[in-house]
């Protein structure tokens, strides 16, 4: 008897599965590379992937696209949250391993190492690569992509050739920093002109010997640290910190935290941080804390028991705390400009005046309160101002614009005025929507939208 029952038919995903690239080594894709390579997959721009299927299905999605928090800010300076171990990151890669199916997908980011990292100083704020990396995949016809490596603030250099990571576009026109997700982005192009990033500039960003040697040992052992993340069984708890630091503290530094903080060129505040504080100490830290015990990162966050290897430090502490200089202020002269600025025909904001002295705006704000809120003030309506400036220039230019079309018997549609007043970027939004309609009204026409 012939069995014609309907075979079981796998669950079918709503984007396509496209996999991690290098997943299981220490090239392993970054989140904000991937979300890149899936819209691109689909023939879609960024934004309209995170419009249309991703933002959608986040927790309290229920506001418009556009604002500071929400899915259009995933483009701009938000997006590096993605490869780090926030909240925000969790349910990124929750929606997409939904969206493509793909189980995986946490390789991507340092989520999984969320108990034991903190987001300070993680993720570096913006986006850096090698070149030598992108010119060799696309002479050998790989997949272009951003290693999560790079995104990490802590590493400096490309652990294949050693040399030092950009962060600026080549081109001698251009030299912008680079966001990590923006609209249109593709990895390997500039997300402001296009321009290939696998280009060698002239200048390059050097390191002495001291800080190269240190920089090896860090890319090796967090390179280690994601290349462990699949084989990962279970997340280590903050438990784990307390237990580290216990061992080191007294193995290290005979039960000294003032000796360890020391060692490690850290606050002895930090040593909280490893005592199981409310917050987790910075990545950075750790590193620090792994050299000097002579062990890998992923044998202190996971290796029971930890045996630590001490190393002879020399005299000279290898790791020199950070010290703050105290800024001196010239008050008098601040307040002199500041006046100025006030009365000045084209106002100056805050944070222009604070590059202008070269002092902190927070600090102009409690010193001259008054004086600081009254050239906020101004600033913002001499803004408004302008705006209003523009959008009646704008009115007027549409307006003349339907009329001339009119005039010369032909039928003036959105397409049509477009084309008449190109370039047009302004066409796209509601204003410019607006004054065609208003234009066409007053006109008694029955202009059709295309």
């Amino acid at each position: 008897m012939v069995d014609v029952a309907m075979p079981p038919v796998p669950a079918r995903s709503r984007l396509y599965a496209l996999p991690l690239c290098g997943l299981g080594t220490a090239q392993v894709e970054s989140m904000t590379s991937y979300t890149a390579r899936l819209a691109q997959a689909h023939g879609l721009t960024v934004r309209q992937l995170v419009q249309g299927e991703i933002w959608p299905r986040f927790a309290g999605a229920d506001q418009p696209i556009g604002g500071r928090h929400l899915a259009a800010s995933i483009c701009k300076d938000d997006a590096r949250a993605l490869c780090g171990v926030r909240g925000w990151a969790s349910q990124w890669v929750s929606v997409l391993a939904d969206l493509t199916g793909r189980t995986d997908l946490h390789c991507a980011s340092l989520l999984p190492w969320a108990n034991v990292l903190s987001h300070v100083d993680l993720i570096r704020g913006e986006r850096a690569w090698c070149p030598d990396c992108y010119q060799a995949w696309h002479a050998a016809g790989q997949t272009l992509y951003d290693p999560l490596l790079w995104a990490i603030q802590e590493v400096l250099i490309c652990p294949q050739h050693q040399r030092p990571l950009v962060a600026h576009c080549p081109q001698a026109d251009c030299q912008r920093a680079q966001p990590h997700l923006t609209s249109r982005a593709r990895p390997g192009r500039c997300a402001y002109c296009g321009a290939w990033l696998g280009a060698r500039t002239g200048s390059q960003p050097k390191l002495s010997v001291p800080d190269l040697a240190w920089q090896r040992w860090v890319v090796e052992r967090v390179g280690e640290l994601l290349a462990h993340t699949p084989r990962l069984e279970a997340r280590p708890a903050a438990a784990r910190l307390a237990y580290a630091a216990t061992c080191s503290l007294q193995r290290l530094a005979g039960g000294s935290r003032y000796r360890l903080a020391r060692l490690i060129g850290r606050h002895e505040s930090v040593m909280e941080t490893l005592r199981g504080g409310p917050q987790a100490p910075s990545l950075g830290t750790l590193l620090r804390l792994c050299y000097v015990g002579g062990v890998t990162l992923l044998q202190f966050l996971t290796e029971t028991p930890l045996r630590l290897k001490p190393r002879r430090m020399p005299a000279r502490p290898l790791f020199q705390p950070k010290i703050r200089r105290q800024t001196s202020h010239d008050d008098q002269a601040y307040r002199a400009v500041l006046e100025q600025a006030l009365i000045s025909s084209a106002p100056p904001s805050m944070r222009a005046m604070g590059r202008r002295l070269k002092c902190d705006p927070h600090y102009l704000y409690r010193r001259f309160p008054e004086l600081s809120k009254a050239i906020a003030h101004r600033y913002l309506a001499f803004r408004q101002a302008e705006k209003a400036k523009r959008i009646e220039q704008l009115r007027a230019r549409i307006r003349q614009a339907v009329v001339a079309l009119q005039r010369a018997g032909i039928l003036p549609s959105r397409n049509r005025v477009r084309e008449y007043l190109k370039p047009a970027s302004f066409w796209g939004n509601q204003i410019g929507y607006e004054a065609w309609q208003a234009a066409v009204d007053e006109l008694g026409l029955a202009a059709r939208q295309p």
